[in-house]
């Protein structure tokens, strides 16, 4: 209600015209994608649309994934079973790597959508997160670290939440070969500092979903830098990531999983290189 928007219908103050939802649901793109909210509160759908532009075109083709439609018609339906043999059905025949980044990566981008459309609720969103953690959790388990790949630390700052993000990004370096080890979400600077120094990791890798604040990606990532010993690499992804605007020496940022895949493999080919008798 800071900027004045949106307004109660009801005397209780929680209920909202379907107008005013719609709104609320552009808005939250917009300020995924980088907008201010006194730039966008205010406006009409039909302005916020246009704002939007071309990503919201790119609507239909996200949710025309075969996989990803079956999937939110389950849970739709409520049919948790279902969604997870569906899941399950469609890893057949791919490593884990083409899993996460082919049928996972794009079921989370699907639902994201989803939501914007109004055609699922958060709770929906988290009865599939939780089903897609589990069963990543579990891949994870089948991996084995090759001895020409780096470890590399997993996790988020303390004030994000998000596993999911993280999670996918393990599974596809653990894929390939690297020692994968994660701390897991909302870890405080200093002792994410500590676990890079004790586990002798050569990577720091961290996630921050589209719900962290944008303006406090690159001071966070500056701070960590400025924490670790020089050379140590510094990756990140996620969709809080994906909206800096101005880089940072010595820090990378990935759009998706698939770059930092090849990325991992051209990092292993250099280490192999420059250090023949690296563990």
């Amino acid at each position: 209600m800071r900027y004045g928007f949106p307004v109660a219908t009801s005397h209780n103050g929680r209920a909202y015209s379907t107008e005013q939802l719609a709104q609320l649901r552009l808005i939250r793109r917009l300020i995924d994608e980088g907008y201010r909210p006194s730039q966008i509160v205010g406006k009409s759908a039909q302005e916020l649309e246009s704002l939007a532009g071309s990503s919201l075109c790119d609507e239909a083709q996200v949710l025309s994934h075969p996989l990803a439609r079956d999937a939110i018609d389950f849970l739709r339906a409520y049919d948790l079973n279902g969604l997870k043999k569906h899941l399950q059905a469609a890893r057949t025949g791919l490593t884990l790597r083409e899993y996460v980044c082919n049928v996972i990566s794009p079921l989370t981008s699907a639902m994201g959508v989803a939501w914007t459309r109004s055609e699922i609720g958060i709770h929906h969103e988290h009865l599939c997160t939780g089903i897609l953690v589990s069963l990543l959790s579990a891949e994870l388990l089948a991996t084995s670290p090759r001895s020409d790949y780096p470890t590399i630390i997993f996790g988020t700052p303390v004030d994000e939440s998000h596993l999911l993000g993280l999670l996918m990004a393990q599974c596809v370096f653990a894929d390939l070969g690297a020692n994968c080890i994660s701390l897991g979400p909302q870890i405080p600077i200093n002792e994410l500092a500590l676990a890079v120094h004790a586990c002798q990791a050569e990577i720091v890798a961290i996630s921050f979903s589209f719900a962290y604040p944008k303006r406090y990606v690159r001071p966070w990532l500056s701070k960590l830098q400025a924490l670790l010993p020089p050379g140590k690499a510094i990756w990140a992804g996620g969709a809080g990531a994906a909206g800096i605007r101005r880089k940072l020496p010595g820090v990378q940022i990935f759009s998706d999983l698939v770059l930092a895949g090849q990325h991992l493999e051209q990092f292993a080919s250099r280490r192999s290189v420059d250090c023949p008798s690296c563990p």
